[in-house]
């Protein structure tokens, strides 16, 4: 009988960083902090006997070895195994059949120039996540009205940014959301309490800050990460904030993102003509590993930031020219 030989699962993927690293189980949405020697190790040494593992370290580091592969078995991030071959990591890649897969709206209930949802093209499109930012106070009739514009499309989900009032608290906004059941998730900003309000089809995250800060800050902390097989793959290949984004302001202007430059004007232009312009996928390639700083962070390939990415010709690399609210080099959260 062959040798047991250290594997990792399939799902499982180790991502170096600076200082430390990360193991994370794309199945579960977990992810550990581990010490650089042990990402050295399963990178190196994965498919090889205790023996074998124990000899490339001249045995020297014999009890640091077992501590280290106890914790991957406990944690089951590895196993033993006499087949190692037989248990393939998954592949790395990313498809996405659709141009566009999450539209982000600005509506000015004052002025809601967007009464035409045949105008986005949204199922030619492909999407099928939206969110809605209200940037002011919107009646109940008028956020029924605008959330009907979105009943016949493909959209699996909607996100609603709204300005809080106190018609918010009552059952009728219940009822509002319980009619219109793609929603899935809202956020109430301008709110004089913070907190949040779950049931069966709905979260309700309730926030002192604006609009603006409730919605343009990138991760603050771990849990803001999403841990997920998607977001790891396309991670690997796009930038996970601007890859196959629409966005469209109050004025019917169109961006990737409302970062990044105006394409034109749905008053004016057919969406479809206007997503021709080549500025409009300039940064879906641009990936955290070809960004200076990121490329050395440990949570790069779950980070979804929307700072606009610079490039640095001497370097041949890419830049932010504002910092991170995470420190990957002293592994601290410096807020701001």
């Amino acid at each position: 009988m062959s040798e047991l030989r250290l594997k990792k699962y399939g799902c499982c993927y180790i991502i170096k960083g600076f200082s430390r690293s990360t193991i994370c189980d794309l199945q579960y949405g977990i992810i550990n902090f581990i010490p650089n020697d042990l990402f050295y190790l399963l990178e190196n040494h994965e498919g090889k006997t205790l023996n074998e593992i124990y000899n490339s370290y001249n045995n020297e580091d014999n009890e640091t070895i077992d501590e280290y592969i106890d914790f991957l078995i406990k944690n089951e991030y590895a196993f033993w195994t006499s087949e190692p071959d037989n248990f393939p990591p998954l592949n790395k890649k990313w498809n996405f059949p659709g141009l566009i897969s999450n539209v982000l709206i600005d509506i000015n209930p004052n002025n809601i120039l967007l009464t035409n949802i045949e105008m986005l093209h949204l199922d030619e499109l492909g999407a099928i996540a939206l969110q809605i930012r209200i940037i002011e106070y919107i009646s109940h009739e008028s956020l029924d009205k605008l959330l009907a514009l979105f009943s016949n499309t493909r959209i699996q989900s909607i996100e609603i940014v709204i300005k809080y009032d106190d018609y918010i608290k009552d059952d009728n906004f219940s009822n509002l959301l319980n009619k219109h059941l793609r929603v899935n998730y809202v956020i109430i900003y301008s709110s004089p309490i913070n907190g949040k309000k779950l049931n069966e089809f709905h979260a309700l995250f309730f926030t002192t800050e604006n609009l603006k800060q409730a919605t343009s800050k990138g991760p603050t902390s771990e849990s803001h990460f999403a841990i997920n097989k998607n977001i790891y793959m396309e991670s690997q290949f796009h930038n996970t904030y601007f890859n196959k984004k629409l966005y469209v302001d109050e004025h019917l202007n169109v961006k990737n993102a409302p970062e990044t430059e105006i394409l034109g004007n749905l008053l004016n232009n057919s969406l479809l003509s206007i997503l021709k312009d080549k500025s409009f996928v300039e940064y879906w390639g641009i990936k955290k590993d070809d960004i200076q700083i990121c490329e050395d962070c440990e949570f790069r390939y779950f980070c979804v930031d929307s700072r606009l990415p610079k490039f640095n010709k001497s370097e041949k690399k890419y830049y932010f020219d504002s910092s991170c609210n995470y420190d990957p080099y002293k592994n601290i959260w410096e807020l701001n």
